[in-house]
């Protein structure tokens, strides 16, 4: 079971890590989807730009967290509450605004509110908790541990970090002028 917990934590750091790399280059889309969430009188100013880094910027954190440590409860806890929080924007979005962009993955897709955004939230929630399940406090032995294991996991995430920014820059762009569809 532990292996299957360790496992549901990488899959849940990686959607994570891709969704929030992709963010950081779609931050302008990803804030005017923001907007649309906040009372009329925080639309306008830096406050939607601003709460859009700040969830980028966890969603990256939180993923690269869980990726370094799957084994670690507090990690896939911590990731658990912020797919709450994700859930709950895919249900408000979906009851109140289906079919407007939610801008999730940046300029890599053309996600719009509606049910499988809630399906898919539920799911990347349902991976996190499945990642803080550890009966018995059982550890992974594919957790490797060590400076070494660090240094690998750190530069595999800046590899998934700069595959997602070039994605992002060639494809966002090509999407925006209909290129692609």
């Amino acid at each position: 079971m532990a292996i299957l917990s360790t496992l549901a934590g990488i899959a849940t750091a990686t959607v994570l890590l891709t969704a929030g790399f992709a963010k950081l280059w779609g931050l302008r889309a990803f804030a005017a989807t923001i907007r649309t969430f906040l009372p009329m009188v925080l639309r306008d100013g830096p406050a939607p730009r601003a709460i859009a880094a700040g969830v980028t910027l966890a969603e990256v954190a939180l993923g690269g967290w869980l990726l370094l440590v799957p084994a670690s409860v507090p990690a896939a806890l911590a990731c658990a509450a912020f797919c709450t929080g994700l859930l709950v924007t895919a249900v408000v979005g979906a009851v109140r605004d289906r079919g407007a962009p939610c801008n999730c993955f940046g300029g890599l897709g053309q996600e719009r509110f509606g049910p499988w955004g809630v399906v898919q939230a539920a799911l990347l929630l349902a991976g996190a908790v499945l990642a803080a399940w550890r009966p018995g406090g059982a550890v992974d032995p594919l957790v490797l541990g060590g400076p070494l294991n660090t240094v690998l996991l750190v530069g595999a995430i800046a590899a998934v970090g700069t595959a997602v920014a070039q994605a992002a820059a060639t494809l966002g762009p090509a999407r925006r002028e209909g290129a692609l569809r």
